[in-house]
Parts: C-alpha cells; sequence; structure tokens
C-alpha cells in the first residue's frame, strides 16, 4: 500500500501554459467548486470544448517555447573521431561559448578585442575518457562533483566520442563501496548524452541499485533527458509501480516530461500514446493524491489533444486537483489559458495560487489581462504563501505605473525582509 504524505508535492518541472477565465468544463461526476472568478474583459468560454480525445487529430504542436521540460536538452551532434582527445568545432557545443564572448550582431567584443577584430575564439576542448573517469572517482569517494555549469556537457561529448565511456561509467557506479550521491553523479552524466540510454538502463535497472532507499534520486536525472527511447519509456513506467512514495511520484512525473520530449522530438504517436496511458491510469485512479500527480503530468506534457481534459479541473472541489490543474496549464498559450490562469490566482487557497502564480510566469498577458491581474493584487485578493515569486511575475507581466504600484503594494504589506529587498531591487532596474 503506498503511503501519502498529509500535503502533496507536486513534483513536475515546470513548464509554460496559458488559459483563460469563463465557464469550465466539469468531467463527469465530479464536484465543482464555486470559487471567485475574475472577470476578465472579453473573456472566452470553456464552454463547447470539444470531448478530450487522444486521437492524432489534425491538430498542429505549439512551437512557442517551453514545450521541453525544464532540464531538457537538446541531442548534441555527432562529434569527430579520431585521438581520444579531440577539438570539437564551435558549432556542435554552442553553449560553450558563454565563457569566451558573445558572437553575432549586436554581441559585445570579447575583452581586449576591438570591434574590428574578427578572430574567431579559442576552439573549447573536450574532456577525455581519462578525465570524465577520474572526476567520476572523486565523487564516487565522497568527493564533491565539478564545480563547472559546463562540465557535463563536455563529459557527454567525450561520451559521443568514445562508445565505451558510457560502460565504464556504469562499471564505475556499480562497484562495491560507491555512494548514492556518487551514482546520482554517474546518472547525471549518462542523461546528457541521448547515446547513453542502454547503459543508463543498465544502471537503473542493477539489484544493488533497485534495493537503494535513494533510486527516486538517479531516476530524477531522467528530467535532464532530450528524447528518451521507448525502452527508457518502458523501464519508468515499471518504476511507477513501486510503492515507495518518492520513487513513484518522481517517476510519474518523468513521464509527463517524456511526453513532452516525444512530442518536441517529433515521435507524436508515442506522445500520443504515452499521454493516453497516464490519463488511463487517471481515469482508473479514485486516491485525490493520486490523481492530481497524474494530472500534473499530463499537463506538462503539453499535447494540444490534452489541454481541454486538464482545463476541467479548474473548478474541481479538491484543492489539489486545482494546484494540478494550475501547473498543467503553464504550457498552454492560448489567451483561454491566460483567463484560467487569472481565475486560479484569486483561488482561496493559497496553494493554488502558488502553483497558478508560477504559470503565469511563462504565460504573456494580454492589455486586459493585465488589467485584471493588476486589479487583483491591489484588492488583495492575491495572497500566496510566499510573495517572492509573485514579485518576479509582476516585473515580468505588468509595465509602466501598474507595475510600479502593485510593487508599492506588496512592499507595504510585506515584513519578509528577503521579498521587500528583492522589491526594492526590482523597483531600483
Amino acid at each position: 500500500m503506498r503511503r501519502w504524505p498529509g500535503s502533496l508535492l507536486i513534483l513536475l518541472p515546470l513548464t509554460p501554459i496559458v488559459v483563460g477565465c469563463g465557464a469550465t468544463d466539469a468531467p463527469p461526476g465530479a464536484a465543482v467548486d464555486p470559487s471567485p472568478t475574475l472577470a476578465v474583459d472579453p473573456s472566452p468560454t470553456l464552454a463547447g470544448d470539444p470531448p478530450p480525445t487522444l486521437a492524432a487529430t489534425p491538430v498542429e504542436p505549439d512551437t512557442g517555447g517551453g514545450l521541453v521540460a525544464d532540464g531538457a536538452r537538446a541531442p548534441e551532434p555527432a562529434l569527430p573521431t579520431g585521438p581520444e582527445r579531440a577539438v570539437v568545432a564551435p558549432e556542435s557545443v554552442g553553449a560553450m561559448h558563454e565563457n569566451l564572448g558573445a558572437v553575432g550582431l549586436g554581441a559585445s567584443p570579447l575583452p581586449g578585442k576591438s570591434e574590428g577584430d574578427t578572430s574567431r575564439p579559442p576552439e573549447p576542448v573536450i574532456l577525455s575518457s581519462a578525465e570524465v573517469l577520474g572526476a567520476l572517482g572523486e565523487v564516487l569517494a565522497g568527493g564533491a562533483p565539478p564545480n563547472d555549469l559546463m562540465w557535463r556537457s563536455r563529459a557527454a561529448a567525450a561520451c559521443d566520442h568514445d562508445p565505451k565511456l558510457s560502460e565504464q561509467i556504469v562499471d564505475r557506479a556499480l562497484a562495491e563501496g560507491t555512494t548514492p550521491a556518487g551514482r546520482e553523479f554517474a546518472a547525471s552524466i549518462l542523461t546528457s548524452h541521448p547515446n547513453s540510454q542502454a547503459a543508463l538502463r543498465r544502471l537503473l535497472s542493477a539489484p544493488q541499485v533497485r534495493g537503494d532507499p535513494q533510486l527516486y534520486a538517479l531516476v530524477s536525472q531522467l528530467h535532464r533527458m532530450a528524447l528518451p527511447e521507448d525502452a527508457t519509456v518502458d523501464l519508468v513506467l515499471s518504476l511507477r509501480k513501486s510503492d515507495d512514495f518518492m520513487l513513484h511520484s518522481i517517476a510519474t512525473s518523468v513521464l509527463g516530461h517524456q511526453v513532452a520530449t516525444l512530442l518536441s522530438g517529433g515521435r507524436k504517436d508515442a506522445a500520443v500514446e504515452l499521454a493516453g496511458e497516464l490519463q488511463a491510469a487517471f481515469t482508473a485512479e479514485t486516491e485525490v493524491a493520486e490523481r492530481a500527480l497524474l494530472l500534473a503530468a499530463i499537463g506538462a506534457g503539453g499535447l494540444p489533444e490534452t489541454l481541454p481534459f486538464v482545463r476541467r479541473f479548474v473548478r474541481a472541489k479538491e484543492p489539489e486537483l486545482r494546484v494540478a490543474a494550475a501547473k498543467g496549464l503553464n504550457l498552454d498559450t492560448s489567451a483561454k489559458g491566460g483567463n484560467l490562469l487569472l481565475q486560479l490566482v484569486v483561488d482561496p487557497e493559497p496553494d493554488v495560487q502558488a502553483a497558478a502564480i508560477e504559470s503565469l510566469h511563462y504565460h504573456p498577458l494580454s492589455a486586459a489581462q493585465q488589467r485584471t491581474f493588476h486589479r487583483a493584487i491591489m484588492a488583495d485578493r492575491v495572497r500566496p504563501p510566499s510573495d517572492g515569486v509573485l514579485v518576479h511575475v509582476i516585473d515580468k507581466r505588468l509595465v509602466g505605473a501598474a507595475r510600479e504600484e502593485a510593487l508599492l503594494h506588496l512592499l507595504e504589506r510585506n515584513k519578509d525582509n528577503w521579498v521587500t529587498r528583492h522589491i526594492n531591487n526590482v523597483l531600483a532596474l
């Protein structure tokens, strides 16, 4: 029997969504809560939403950004073959140039360079297999991981260059005496390289790893993976059956991420099939906490076909389902999505408000929606557990006098020193 904590923590990486106020379809048989709503002019209605279907309808996937959940990364281009330590073309490591200076129109010249200097920055060098295994050995022995944001990308490039490296990483991670933190670090290297999935599955399937109570931490690293193979999806589906609360929750979250990455990776049929499995599990489930976990995963997948389904729970009686709907709407980039999120930011439950505010961070607001949001703040109808994220959203979504007025209002009501410092810093910009 799976034990659920008193309050459910939805463990999904946040992804962009947008919605709109108005009447909301409740699912058949679901109790509807008369929560307060905000009038948004003009507000689209949810009446008339087609029944949710997962058939491959001719709906174009959203390309406005954010279909890949946080932590996902595009596959690395193939690296040149040759000696163990190879020079990588700058195009194949894009972000590695962050520490070398900006490139392109409007970019600032490198320190010490003139505007007319057209020389290329030095080409970055990928890590050797020995360097990767050496760093892994230090972490497995209890040391700290490399303090370099690009280290895992360079290690992934080394895996691309040396096909045996992924298996060697797993061998080291499964050796006797390795720490859970070391195995987690090994998994983070493998999830950064799309072609290392077979080795990663071997790591996650090993008996000594399956018996580790911190297995969930390794599975969580799958949020970093770009495009999962079918066998990797099947493995996560099997892990979701665990009675361990954390492992079960993380695996469910990862499945939502995999729907999104399958969709953005051009495998829509596979994304639809996996979302269908999650929706079928939701329909069969009776426990509220489990339904909320599944609903958040379905929303995180970002499939156009599942948006009407997620929207129906904006007015659900259970606050856990409203929290999940708010999280699940962060990929709904429609005006209707924005209106529904504005309805949720004045929900009577602070946790629902907090989830809706986080999703609004990713959702542009029309002029009418900005006025609605501003009025709600000034009327003190937006009271999340902490105003920290709300400050960010006001700064990002409101403009001019409305932005300043809302921030000053938050400054007046806050006694949290961190929040007041943050507001003052934003106002000073």
